[in-house]
């Protein structure tokens, strides 16, 4: 259970569903939103779980750029990017 996961995604500025969609792919263990929480079925480490949260901060919060958090996904012409509020950068991140 990953009890502060909506603190998370709001902190990182981040639709709770993909974030959800990330961590389930990247764990392999199926899991769904209960209110404020995640829940996970499986045996996840929290240093496991950490080095996931660290990793989806990495692919698609941090500027590739700049490496500043201030960014937002963005699809254009059915391609998700990420888009730079601070320097104006815009890359192409991974599909889930």
């Amino acid at each position: 259970i990953l009890k502060n996961f909506s603190k998370i995604a709001d902190k990182l500025r981040r639709d709770k569903e993909h974030f959800m969609k990330f961590l389930r792919k990247e764990l392999g263990v199926p899991g769904e939103l209960d209110g404020s929480r995640a829940v996970f079925q499986g045996n996840i480490t929290e240093r496991k779980m950490e080095e996931k949260v660290e990793q989806y901060v990495k692919d698609f919060v941090l500027c590739p750029a700049c490496e500043k958090a201030d960014t937002e996904l963005v699809e254009e012409d059915r391609i998700m990017k990420i888009k730079c509020e601070a320097c104006g950068a815009k890359q192409a991140v991974g599909q889930l």
